[in-house]
């Protein structure tokens, strides 16, 4: 794997130390770098740019990038420590793909650019179309947080309003969360199947879990009586809960699950959302 990194002079150290433990070939490039004949090589190569680099415009530099690199369209990972103050969706607005912590061990930045990269090609290798993602991921926590990221980079293709997309996107991080937890019941053996499409009026989602299911008509909406639902699932020996699944069908136009309740359909109507807004005030 070749890496190229755009850091300050103080992380270079650290990133050539990471390199000869990783075994990557790591070359270090300034802004100088980016002329129209400058292209990245190398089939597994990637990106890396420092959130602190003084008086540089990571959006701009990100545009010019990818004006420069068209047809591989490299992925670009924002290297961040605990001073960050960037959150995902100022990276994804960027034109970044994901971020990597540099304040972990050489061992730990391996594997999570390595599991970030295979994530990155494997949704640009699956999508047909320009708005269509489907994957097949462990069952494995992070796996959550970084996929709603790109379904996030997905609606922010669109016109639709910023307060929609993070509604939106609660919805699919609430559903992929109960497929990973109750369907799959924390299995790492298990794998969870996602697939997203966002057509000119609508978003569909579907998340497919290896649990045996279950019955929607079982699963009480707290909203109808908050302080009696909590006190029966006290009564069954199980904590308060339901509620993610209350505010899911609230938000949602459709929430459609198979048969064997191991499938759900999420589609949002986007001519809906003005109408959804007004019902909020």
């Amino acid at each position: 794997m070749k890496i190229y990194a755009f850091v300050r002079d103080s992380l270079q150290g650290k990133l050539q130390d990471v390199g000869i433990h990783c075994g990557w070939e790591l070359e270090i490039i300034n802004e100088d770098d980016f002329e129209d004949q400058f292209w990245i090589e190398g089939e597994d190569s990637c990106l890396l740019l420092d959130e602190h680099i003084e008086d540089v415009d990571l959006s701009v530099f990100c545009e010019k990038v990818r004006e420069i690199d068209k047809e591989r369209q490299v992925p670009i990972l924002l290297l961040t420590d605990k001073d960050t103050v960037l959150d995902e969706f100022d990276v994804l607005s960027c034109g970044m793909d994901t971020v990597v912590s540099i304040d972990e061990s050489p061992a730990f930045i391996k594997s999570s650019l390595e599991r970030k990269l295979e994530l990155i090609h494997s949704i640009r290798k699956n999508e047909f179309v320009e708005d269509w993602i489907e994957l097949e991921l462990n069952n494995e926590t992070q796996y959550v947080k970084e996929v709603a990221t790109y379904i996030t980079k997905v609606l922010k293709k669109s016109n639709i309003p910023q307060e929609a997309v993070f509604k939106l996107e609660y919805c699919f991080r609430e559903m992929i969360d109960n497929a990973w937890e109750h369907g799959n019941l924390k299995d790492s053996s298990k794998k969870i199947n996602v697939a997203s499409v966002l057509f000119d009026d609508r978003l569909i989602i579907k998340i497919t879990d290896e649990g045996s299911g279950f019955s929607l008509k079982e699963v009480e909406d707290p909203m109808k009586d908050p302080i009696g639902a909590i006190q029966r699932r006290m009564d069954a020996g199980k904590r308060a809960g339901g509620w993610g699944m209350s505010s899911v069908r609230q938000i949602m136009d459709e929430v459609i699950y198979n048969e064997n309740g191991n499938t759900v359909l999420l589609v949002k109507y986007f001519s809906r959302l003005e109408e959804d807004s007004l019902n909020e005030e």
